[in-house]
């Protein structure tokens, strides 16, 4: 029995695909936000509902977690359609096997444990950090994880699932990476309180996130390793994620320096987390790089 052979990709050369792909996705979520934020009664009552499932009865939070939401979906759909009706490939060809990328994803879980553990460590040592409460609340805990889970799977899937894989079938994959990590940077340069420390940190980490995949073409490390560093980040440690403040068991007290701090964006704007991450992605590529060498699966 003959097979068919798979229908080429409707544009040609990846790139051109990608930057399409980024104009519509910027497009879309923009005419998004500015409908959500027109006065629509719709809107309104979205964030009543969530003011009482997220137990914050802050308007802008709620609204801001109503636009992560829309966005969220926006995202999913705007991949599927791109990967189906434009690259004509499978949707779980953006990485979502998982049998043999089981180790991977325990490691990409694992490093925001271990880099924000430091860094708070250092922080708490040198009398930066201290925490002033502890909460918990199972709805705000529950709340807190589905978010993140959210976030993470959205945001992989447009930036290492999308963008970086069709990058690296037309360019450089190391060029490719660091194009992904700089888009990934600049999307979220309208957060609250970002600043140039924050925007390095995060170029960073789209380089962390996007390093396995050049190497493994699979999603499961970075989607574990993003959903892990915001949930530990907000949730549990309470500080800031991208600016953003959440409902958290831990209630820190920062004080000196925001450039070791974060100030109010976060970890993520501590020179602490920069050289964490840098290091991370460091030796990352020398594993990684010399399995490949050696013809190894390049899992940790």
């Amino acid at each position: 029995m003959e097979l068919t052979s798979p229908k080429p990709p409707l544009l040609q050369p990846s790139w051109l695909r990608v930057i399409i792909f980024v104009l519509v996705y910027l497009g879309i979520n923009l005419l998004a936000y500015r409908l959500l934020g027109s006065g629509l009664a719709i809107t309104d009552a979205i964030c009543d509902y969530l003011a009482k499932v997220s137990g914050n009865s802050n308007r802008d939070f709620n609204f801001i977690l109503l636009t992560l939401f829309v966005s969220f979906f926006l995202s999913v759909a705007l991949v599927v359609v791109f990967r189906k009706w434009i690259d004509r490939q499978t949707v779980s060809s953006l990485g979502f096997a998982y049998r043999t990328h089981i180790p991977d994803a325990i490691i990409g879980f694992l490093l925001p444990v271990i880099i924000l553990g430091i860094v708070s460590l250092i922080l708490y040592f040198n009398k930066n950090l201290g925490w002033a409460d502890i909460s918990f609340s199972s709805g705000d805990f529950l709340n807190g994880l589905l978010l993140m889970i959210i976030i993470a799977v959205g945001e992989e899937m447009v930036f290492r699932g999308y963008i970086l894989n069709n990058l690296i079938q037309s360019l450089n994959k190391w060029l490719a990476l660091a194009i992904s990590a700089a888009l990934f940077a600049l999307m979220h340069s309208n957060n609250p309180s970002v600043d140039i420390v924050a925007m390095m940190n995060l170029f960073v980490g789209g380089l962390l996130l996007g390093i396995n995949y050049v190497f493994t073409k699979n999603l499961w490390f970075s989607i574990l390793l993003h959903t892990a560093w915001n949930f530990l980040q907000g949730p549990i440690l309470g500080f800031p994620v991208s600016g953003v403040n959440l409902q958290s068991i831990l209630h820190p007290e920062l004080k000196g320096n925001v450039l070791l701090t974060g100030g109010g964006f976060g970890l993520e704007a501590s020179l602490l987390t920069g050289m964490m991450l840098l290091i991370t992605v460091l030796i990352l590529y020398l594993i990684y790089q010399s399995r490949a060498e050696e013809g190894v699966h390049p899992s940790v």
